[in-house]
């Protein structure tokens, strides 16, 4: 297993990461934000899946999670503690 540096400035800066990682997957905390939207559906054009982590605490959780699979998200958790564990696939 290959690691690689967070990404921690914009999508387009990355985008030249995605070009190594074919068939891999790649796990990002913080994933429903715009990087995060943006590293799914770079990352499903790829074919590369992805293991998300978000911080959600209000009513659109299930609506969140949905609009992410629609991006390309292969799996969605809520890190929060205490929060609803299970995965979403």
């Amino acid at each position: 297993m290959e690691l690689r540096r967070p990404v921690f400035d914009s999508p387009l800066a990355r985008y030249s990461d995605f070009f190594d990682f074919a068939g891999d997957v790649i796990i990002q905390n913080g994933a429903n934000s715009m990087v995060g939207l943006s590293v799914i559906q770079l990352a499903n054009a790829r074919g590369i899946k992805t293991i998300n982590i978000i911080r959600r605490t209000r009513t659109d959780y299930a609506e969140l999670i949905e609009r992410m699979k629609n991006y390309g998200a292969y799996m969605v958790r809520n890190g929060l503690v205490g929060s609803q564990t299970l995965w979403k696939r």
